[in-house]
């Protein structure tokens, strides 16, 4: 019996499928592949809390972005180089993170999920494990904000990924209360602080580094006539009464107030610390501590 196909017919199928290969055609049937953009966000209908601030993120606010092919790599691992895409840099503009350069894409009609891992701040030198230090001058709202190390890791097939990213540093809160509070020059440090944490993006882990201590100076926050408030970000720690303390410095003259008790900031904690002022009958500014702002006993607070 003689083939249907003569030899002329088949060199025209081949031709055709030459042809669709090289229009980037995966398959000459079937629908061709097509490369989207991932969107990042926090969402507007999501409550998120997305750092140590209790604010959601600034316009300006920048992120690095790795991604992992998990088909493709077979794990969500972060790899030290040759991701899908390694420490991309995007920046909040009040309503999505939008890319500096190249986003990251991926197939929109694929099934398999994607490993994200989202850094903030953003530092051009990260990667799945890294340094990060808070700045010891806080004063400025910038160096207070840009000194809460933040991140998140999440799989998700969705080409529109909602963030909420988990604070990894500790927060010192310092309530100054009295009357006429803000007639006063005040500023506030916390003395011998670790400032440095050894990043682990896998575990999605920080760990103090020994020998960092600094005092770190706090950004004032709120300003009123029986009261002034002011935070720092430092690293998480033990904080020991014979090493740390709150140094308040009022019209020129520095008060060091040895913290009551030694207790543990672990990552996402905060303990708030109330001071309270006073003139006495001959003039002399007194300070003294007056307890905890909210909560239980900071002894209580979760171990390191």
């Amino acid at each position: 019996m003689r083939h249907p196909y003569t030899l002329p017919t088949l060199l025209l199928a081949l031709a055709t499928l030459l042809t669709a290969c090289a229009d980037g055609d995966p398959s000459p049937i079937g629908p061709q592949m097509e490369r989207v953009p991932v969107s990042f966000s926090t969402g507007a209908y999501v409550d998120v809390k997305t750092r140590a601030t209790e604010e959601d993120f600034e316009v300006g606010d920048e992120l690095g972005i790795f991604a992992v092919d998990t088909l493709l790599a077979g794990a969500d691992t972060l790899l030290a180089t040759g991701n899908y895409a390694d420490n991309v840099h995007y920046v909040y503009d009040g309503m999505v993170f939008t890319p500096t350069d190249e986003p990251i894409m991926r197939d929109k009609y694929s099934p398999w999920a994607f490993a994200y891992y989202a850094v903030y701040p953003y530092d051009a030198d990260m990667g799945p494990k890294f340094r990060f230090t808070a700045r010891t001058d806080q004063r400025l709202h910038a160096d207070y904000t840009g000194s809460d190390l933040a991140m998140q890791k999440l799989c998700s097939r969705a080409l529109n990924v909602i963030l909420e990213l988990k604070h990894l540093m500790a927060n010192m809160d310092v309530r100054l209360t009295g009357e006429d509070v803000d007639a006063h020059e005040t500023s506030v440090e916390v003395t011998s602080a670790l400032t440095t944490v050894d990043v682990n993006l896998n575990a999605q882990t920080v760990r103090a580094v020994e020998g960092t201590e600094a005092d770190v100076t706090c950004e004032r926050y709120m300003t009123g006539t029986e009261e002034c408030r002011f935070r720092a970000i430092i690293a998480p720690q033990r904080l020991m009464r014979s090493k740390q303390a709150i140094a308040i410095t009022v019209d020129g003259t520095r008060y060091v107030m040895e913290l009551p008790w030694d207790v543990s900031i672990p990552s996402n904690y905060r303990l708030s610390l109330v001071y309270e002022m006073e003139t006495d009958d001959e003039g002399y500014i007194r300070i003294r501590f007056g307890g905890i702002e909210t909560g239980t006993n900071p002894v209580d607070a979760p171990t390191l």
